[in-house]
């Protein structure tokens, strides 16, 4: 009898541990084109929550930060039940609640817009979920990207690379250097020296195509953005 009831513990320790309410992905990016247009036009990002239970739930959200360059405004926010207007989630970040049946998944969509004269970069949303944060982020399309000029900022050559790429900078105030997509999804981040030049950055480990190199002075702002090329 004891060897029966330890194995229907064991059993059911095992099933919490893999029937769970999760979130898909802990940060996503806007959908279709990949980064922020420019043009007024509405953009979102979708959020997916898997429901592993055998169970119907109810989900709880709440808007807990928004971190918007200027120019860019929040629109709304809509999980599978209803859809909350800025000014709504304004005069109240919630909690909202809908339902999900079991083994179903669904996703809380965050719209953005940018006006053209909005700031190039990335603008940040998170929502709380009673399964986790999910963190939304938009980053302006490449040709938005402000670029160095050569002259007296910075080097880096080669460029386009293979390998890697060494950066000469004349700024001493840069303290990283994050290597990104042009999505703005983080490649790796690297501690500088100005005193000691060129920077070597590895590119062994990314697969071919455009990525951006982010300045960082040492209070975490982005002095400027440089585009580099992996062949």
């Amino acid at each position: 009898m004891k060897k029966i009831i330890f194995t229907l513990l064991v059993a059911l320790s095992s099933a919490s541990v893999y029937a769970q309410t999760i979130v898909d992905d802990t940060t996503v990016y806007i959908k279709n084109s990949g980064c922020m247009p420019k043009t007024n036009v509405i953009a979102g990002a979708d959020g997916t929550i898997i429901n592993n239970t055998n169970a119907p739930i109810v989900l709880t959200w709440t808007i807990t930060n928004t971190s918007l360059l200027s120019g860019w405004t929040l629109e709304s926010i809509c999980d599978p039940s209803t859809c909350k207007t800025a000014q709504q989630l304004a005069n109240n970040p919630g909690p909202y609640t809908f339902n999900l049946a079991a083994g179903a998944s669904a996703n809380i969509l965050v719209d953005l817009k940018a006006t053209p004269n909005a700031a190039d970069g990335t603008s940040y949303v998170t929502v709380t979920t009673s399964a986790g944060d999910i963190v939304y982020k938009f980053s302006t399309c490449p040709l938005g990207t402000k670029d160095f000029d050569n002259s007296n900022f910075v080097n880096i050559y080669p460029n386009p690379a293979s390998n890697h790429i060494n950066i000469a900078l004349n700024d001493k105030n840069i303290s990283f250097v994050n290597v990104t997509n042009v999505i703005g999804k983080k490649m790796g981040k690297f501690a500088v020296d100005a005193n000691r030049s060129p920077i070597y950055i590895p590119l062994e480990n990314v697969s071919t195509g455009v990525y951006l190199l982010q300045f960082v002075d040492s209070k975490g702002k982005i002095i400027g953005v440089k585009k580099v090329t992996k062949q």
